[in-house]
């Protein structure tokens, strides 16, 4: 049986995959400021991304609930992945524009905060996916 906080974790990865397939689906948002001037190559290359992270969230998700012995690795794989993007993306978004060097510093910091609290969460309790307790 997974502890309340490893079902949490499956959860909050699940919201964060089917949340950005939503929006692009139905055409809700956009991955940053200026996208919709930018050309069919970079934004299908945006889309291509933001598809590719969610589905690999979702796995990420689906391992946890699952009990597979390699859903840490997927995890801090994808958190380390999506860091990269997402603090360039909370930047643009708080900015709500081009983004100074101090907003995009700040903004890869808390990101990265963020994720390593959920792979904390899951580093804590990997015993119960790989069945070493």
């Amino acid at each position: 049986m997974l502890s309340r906080s490893l079902k949490v974790a499956a959860i909050y990865f699940f919201s964060e995959g089917v949340i950005p397939l939503v929006q692009m689906t139905f055409g809700i948002g956009t991955p940053y400021g200026g996208f919709e001037t930018e050309s069919l190559a970079v934004k299908i290359v945006g889309y291509l991304r933001t598809g590719l992270i969610a589905v690999a969230f979702i796995v990420a998700g689906a391992s946890i609930l699952a009990r597979r012995s390699w859903a840490p690795g997927v995890t801090y794989i994808t958190l380390a992945v999506t860091t990269v993007f997402a603090g360039y993306e909370v930047a643009w978004r708080t900015a709500g524009g081009q983004p100074s060097g101090l907003a995009i510093g700040v903004s890869y910091a808390a990101v990265a905060a963020w994720y390593s609290l959920w792979a904390y969460l899951v580093y804590r309790h990997r015993g119960f996916l790989t069945g070493r307790r």
